[in-house]
Order: C-alpha cells, then structure tokens, then sequence
C-alpha cells in the first residue's frame, strides 16, 4: 500500500485538536478534513476514502449515524472513533454499528495513529464481507496468546486498548494476576 496515495477524512469539530491530528497524518496520508457532521455527510457521499477518523462528538450532534452512511457507501472504508468518552458501552455501541477502532483522545494515543490507520484499511479490505461482533473486534486487535473473551477480559483489553501508545506502567491483579 502507497501510504501517499491512502486518502483520510478526519472529522472534528475543535479547529486546534483537528490542526494537532491533521499535521502529523499528512507526513504519511492525504487528508481531507470536515468540522460538522453534514459536511462529512457530503464528503463520503462524493469521495473515496480508505479511512475515516471520526469525533463522537460534533457540536450538538452524536456523529454515530454518519458510520452506517460510510459503510454503506464502501464497506471497505475504515472508521475509528475518535472521543474522550473511554466507557466500554461506548466503545462497544461504535464498533457494533462498524467503527473498525475505537480511540480515546490524547496525544500519547495518536503518536499510533499512522499505524492504526493502516492496520485498520488492512483488515477491511481483507474482511469487509465479513461481520464482525465488538468483542470480536477488540479480541483481534491482541494477539493469540492473550487468552479470555468473558466480559471481564474484554474490559481489561480495553483498558489496555486505551493505555496503548502511552509510557505509562501497568499492574494488573486479581485471582489471575499477581
């Protein structure tokens, strides 16, 4: 894949945090951007893109509705989510209605977005056909020896999920741990 030739639609409102994204991605990528909901409506309607980065949040507006337009446009088009909202509801509403990844915002989290991007096109172009449960999708961002799908695990992977990226040390207890 020619990274200069992967499009990106970012989609968020706060003019400064999208400048903060936008800069970085456009090192690898080629980013269109939108600041409201209708605008990106108009945009994926248009215009092939191979990713979208979409805040959960525009204004007033829950931007959930904007996935299932995305993907039903080109299912082979990646979402992630954007937000500072980290509850595993939310995570697992977004990925049931096809966001492909779920991101909770800070700045140690999008020093991985480049490779997040790519691994997300990847594995939509690979299995767009197939449909994919959240807990499904949070088990394949872990590898085969990370083992559990109770519900517990599936927390403690997205605890995990959100420290991704971050320097922060991590010590994890309970009948299994230490």
């Amino acid at each position: 894949m020619n990274h200069r030739t992967v499009r990106i639609l970012c989609v968020e409102d706060d003019p400064l945090f999208l400048k903060s994204i936008k800069t970085p991605l456009l090192l690898h990528f080629t980013v269109e951007t939108a600041s409201a909901l209708e605008a990106a409506q108009n945009l994926v309607t248009t215009q092939k893109f191979d990713c979208v980065l979409l805040d959960k949040h525009l204004g007033e507006d829950i931007s959930f509705s904007l996935i299932s337009v995305i993907k039903k446009k080109n299912p082979k088009t990646g979402v992630i989510l954007l937000t500072s909202d980290d509850s595993l509801d939310s995570a697992a509403e977004a990925l049931q209605l096809g966001a492909d990844d779920y991101l909770v915002k800070s700045m140690d989290a999008f020093k991985s977005l480049p490779a997040r991007i790519t691994l997300v096109i990847k594995n939509t172009h690979q299995n767009h056909a197939t449909h994919f449960t959240p807990e499904s999708k949070l088990n394949d961002l872990f590898d085969s020896s990370f083992v559990g799908v109770s519900k517990e695990m599936l927390k403690l992977k997205f605890e995990i999920m959100k420290l991704k990226g971050t320097s922060s040390n991590v010590l994890i207890t309970g009948e299994s741990g230490t």
